[in-house]
């Protein structure tokens, strides 16, 4: 398989530390398309190997805002991709939207519920979606010199079609996290627990008990911001 990718990115950051940010915002948008020069070379009349043909958008917005001794942070991010068919594209061997360019939901930058790659409304959320809506709010509390204190509210969840997308399977996580921070961005130790699992038997935490919660709790280690 071979493909082509074009893509044009906007961003504007207007936040006052580009590490440690307190107050500001920046928002960021992606537009993307997968197989226009695989298709014109095969226009051309040369041999080429199986492609995508697909369109992919990103948008990703933060905020920033000083709280005495904290800076409550809160981003957003929503994803689409779709494949796309030319009609002067029959007879070629087109294949789907590539691993490493689909969305991916769960994970300690991501709805920290869930592991990594394990959130979705998929069959297998590990190989990606097209459809993605997550949101972070955070509470960062600054304890003692560099070390600091987060509370963290997550939502979010991955879907393959447009319309089965709903909000009552958003997933909802929340925890707390400890920073210590440094020069090159510091690092992180976040405890995830499930608040809402739309794909569980037992959806709201408050209907499990404390053995359960601590059992599907989520561990995450990272380094810098969560965003």
């Amino acid at each position: 398989m071979i493909n082509s990718i074009l893509s044009l990115t906007f961003q504007l950051d207007k936040v006052d530390d580009l590490l440690y940010p307190r107050s500001g915002y920046s928002y960021l948008i992606s537009v993307e398309e997968g197989g226009f020069f695989p298709f014109l070379f095969a226009q051309a009349g040369l041999k080429v190997q199986p492609f995508s043909q697909y369109y992919k958008f990103t948008w990703i917005y933060r905020r920033f805002f000083s709280l005495n001794n904290s800076v409550l942070g809160l981003k957003f991010k929503l994803g689409f991709a779709n494949e796309y068919f030319l009609k002067s594209s029959k007879g070629l061997e087109l294949t789907s939207i590539p691993i490493n360019r689909r969305f991916f939901a769960g994970g300690s930058a991501s709805v920290r519920g869930w592991r990594i790659r394990e959130l979705g409304t998929i069959p297998n959320p590990s190989l990606g979606g097209k459809i993605l809506i997550e949101t972070n709010l955070e509470d960062r509390i600054t304890v003692w010199r560099n070390l600091g204190f987060v509370l963290f509210l997550d939502a979010g969840n991955l879907w393959d079609e447009l319309k089965d997308v709903k909000l009552k399977q958003l997933a909802i996580a929340s925890g707390f996290g400890i920073r210590y921070l440094t020069f090159f961005g510091g690092s992180r130790f976040d405890f995830g627990f499930k608040v809402y699992d739309p794909g569980a038997e037992k959806k709201l935490i408050f209907r499990k008990t404390g053995i359960q919660i601590l059992k599907d709790m989520i561990f995450h280690i990272g380094v810098g911001q969560t965003f």
